[in-house]
């Protein structure tokens, strides 16, 4: 990530909270790229993006290293379960924050992405089920129980009752062989991680606030995880920079309590490889879309076009009887591309 990028960690520094980055970074590895410079006080975890839970080695690619650092010493805690290390770190940053001073907290669970590795303890739970789905639900149950852990501790500290908590994923579940062929599913929707068919990126958000959000109540309005950045901005009372476009929205106005079903934005733009995908309203169109086999689709289905209230699994290609609205989509994308795409120099 460039260094001029301004985080939300960084805007709440500003702002006096203290900030801590717990687990997965991903988001650079050189000096100069990690989080601490990039507005975090406190880091524990790894920097790249796929590490041992055991070893805390970094394997997707050769050379492997090893990846557990202390803000930036590196550190070895092997035969600890990642999972572990994460919230204990986490609990530490907020038992060391002073009690009048508000603080920015991000954990980054690696779970339950691969490699499938789970505590025996909480195998066990599960040895009824196949594998992967086994090991799968043993990691979950894993960060579940951390997750309770880190609440837990925000309530002892006197902090819960004023906390903001959001909870999601980065894409839906994978068929990888380094998966062992998966162990999630992705319900309804068609394709998998790397795919931008829904059930490669349609993910659910959990936002849970005392007093501040509704209770108990489901929204069904399509956000995109940019939208956060806003969001906390404006539930900590600071402002956005200025000398930048946001691309994202703040939910405030839908999760509160008299918040209503509204349409957080009218287009949504995605590419990823060959791939592209735009939702306007209530239809997608997804252009060389993938496969759970990986391969790219061609010929009649290069364009796809679903009518995502009727179809949401996105199984039946209304590309041919509609040609002017994917015309119209195709624009769109490409005028997304042309404002976030920097001119190439000739």
């Amino acid at each position: 990530m460039p260094r001029e990028e301004l985080t939300i960690a960084e805007l709440l520094k500003r702002a006096g909270y203290r900030t801590g980055l717990f687990g997965k970074w991903h988001l650079g590895t050189a000096a100069g790229y990690v989080p601490n410079d990039q507005g975090f006080d406190e880091f524990f975890g790894f920097h790249a993006g796929c590490v041992d839970y055991w070893s805390h080695f970094f394997y997707w690619r050769t050379p492997h290293f090893h990846d557990l650092w202390h803000n930036r010493t590196p550190i070895h805690r092997d035969g600890r379960y990642l999972t572990d290390l994460i919230v204990e770190a986490a609990i530490r940053f907020v038992q060391t924050t002073p009690a009048r001073q508000p603080l920015f907290l991000y954990v980054a669970f690696n779970a339950p992405h691969y490699p499938m590795q789970a505590p025996q303890r909480d195998v066990a739970k599960f040895a009824h089920l196949p594998e992967p789905r086994r090991t799968y639900a043993a990691m979950i149950h894993a960060m579940d129980r951390a997750i309770g852990d880190l609440l837990d501790v925000l309530h002892s500290a006197g902090r819960l009752q004023n906390t903001v908590v959001f909870f999601l994923s980065d894409h839906g579940a994978t068929l990888e062989a380094r998966a062992g062929g998966g162990g999630g599913s992705n319900g309804p929707y068609r394709g998998h991680k790397f795919s931008l068919f829904d059930g490669g990126i349609r993910t659910p958000l959990v936002a849970w606030a005392p007093g501040r959000f509704a209770r108990g109540v489901r929204r069904r309005s399509v956000v995109v995880s940019m939208d956060l950045y806003p969001t906390i901005a404006e539930l900590a009372g600071v402002g956005l920079p200025e000398d930048r476009v946001i691309d994202g929205r703040s939910l405030v106005p839908l999760l509160g309590p008299s918040g209503t079903e509204t349409a957080v934005h009218e287009t949504l733009f995605w590419q990823l490889g060959p791939q592209r995908a735009v939702r306007h309203g209530p239809w997608k169109l997804v252009v060389r879309g993938r496969t759970d086999d990986g391969k790219i689709l061609r010929g009649p289905d290069e364009y796809f076009l679903s009518y995502l209230p009727d179809d949401p699994g996105e199984r039946h290609n209304l590309a041919l009887k509609e040609p002017e609205r994917v015309r119209r989509l195709v624009e769109l994308h490409e005028r997304w591309l042309r404002q976030v795409r920097p001119p190439v120099a000739r």
